[in-house]
């Protein structure tokens, strides 16, 4: 038979009954310790709390990569292009072999991002392009993709001369981009299934 208790409140002449709660056995009573402390945030509070993570990053030419390292950049885009987007398409398109390719690495080896850069004429015929853009699931939400494409932009300038930028932007990242200062032209098109728009960089004078 289980047992129960009442809880009853007293306000005034009246009786309110609160609750009724169910009594444990002995062994299934969790003693608080006497030193613990709960800390309770407002909601608003909880969004300010940001985590961050320091990454070493890497320009390297396709032809300087290491086997290791070209297996990591493969394998982190066919897990977020391919598996996790559930996105069928060709990802190796013979643009790698022009490229530069950007890695972020956490401090034990991981590639927690990517970008990969190429020159004008490879992905569009007047204008050098960032693409394939990751953030690795296990680095997000801790403030890495801005420093991403900052860096991007550096490497493209310093290996490639400061020029205008062309990407393919996925449709619903538009504002991200453009408050990294790339602008929106033309419609919103359909790539390998997913809503793409193409966006410029233009470098400041």
């Amino acid at each position: 038979m289980r047992n129960y208790s009442l809880s009853v409140k007293r306000t005034g002449k009246k009786h309110v009954f609160c609750e009724i709660l169910q009594r444990q056995p002995p062994r299934a009573i969790a003693r608080k310790r006497p030193d613990a402390q709960k800390i309770i945030l407002h909601p608003r509070q909880r969004q300010k709390i940001t985590h961050t993570m320091e990454l070493s990053y890497h320009a390297i030419p396709y032809a300087q990569l290491t086997t290791d390292q070209l297996y990591q950049l493969l394998r982190l885009r066919a897990e977020v292009f391919v598996v996790e987007q559930d996105c069928v398409y060709q990802d190796l398109d013979d643009k790698d072999q022009q490229a530069v390719h950007l890695l972020g690495m956490t401090e034990d080896g991981r590639l927690a991002a990517y970008t990969r850069i190429v020159p004008k004429g490879t992905s569009y015929p007047e204008y050098a392009s960032i693409g394939r853009v990751i953030t690795a699931s296990f680095a997000r939400g801790k403030g890495l993709g801005r420093p991403l494409m900052r860096e991007s932009l550096r490497v493209l300038f310093e290996h490639y001369g400061e020029q205008t930028v062309k990407i393919g932007a996925q449709a619903h990242l538009g504002d991200y981009y453009t408050s990294l200062g790339f602008k929106g032209i033309g419609d919103v098109y359909d790539e390998d299934g997913i809503p793409h728009r193409s966006m410029l960089f233009v470098p400041s004078t």
